[in-house]
């Protein structure tokens, strides 16, 4: 995805991520779209990829505003995903094999966080693919070795988590 997408749904994920769970979903939803045009969609078109994320971005947000629960909790399944995908990314794990089980188990587990605890999974979700965006694009914008792109993504997630904690209690 380019700098500026990354940042239009980092930004808003880390600092409002649980006020605006409708965002999270369509946020989640556009990367969802994009991750898979970009995989499965044979051609090179950056316009088509962002398509793509735009309609599921869509449905998504479609979806969480009339199905709260279930949009949330499919958005906690492809967030799970997501950031585990990212850390082998990051750590530069190979995706080959049965390393797709680890990232079903981490929708699975962003899944059931969203049940169990729905306003501080939204808000450490929200926070983690804020970080992990934003931290993407740090990636793209300066060549980081692993320390500093680690220590960027720990800040990126208090400052979500504090933000977003303190918006809690109004």
């Amino acid at each position: 995805m380019s700098i500026i997408v990354n940042f239009i749904l980092g930004i808003p994920l880390l600092v409002w991520g649980r006020k605006l769970f409708w965002f999270f979903v369509g946020a989640v939803g556009f990367i969802a779209g994009y991750w898979l045009a970009d995989r499965f969609l044979t051609t090179n078109e950056q316009w088509i990829l962002l398509l793509v994320g735009i309609a599921l971005g869509l449905v998504g947000i479609m979806l969480a505003l009339s199905v709260q629960k279930v949009a949330v909790t499919v958005a906690g399944f492809i967030a799970g995903f997501f950031l585990v995908y990212q850390l082998a990314q990051n750590l530069n794990f190979s995706l080959t094999g049965w390393n797709w089980l680890a990232m079903v188990i981490g929708g699975i587990i962003g899944s059931l966080l969203i049940l169990s605890i729905f306003d501080w999974a939204l808000i450490l979700l929200s926070s983690l693919v804020g970080a992990a965006l934003i931290t993407q694009t740090s990636l793209q914008l300066a060549d980081f070795e692993m320390g500093p792109r680690t220590i960027i993504f720990f800040v990126l997630l208090v400052i979500g988590i504090l933000i977003q904690s303190g918006q809690k209690t109004t």
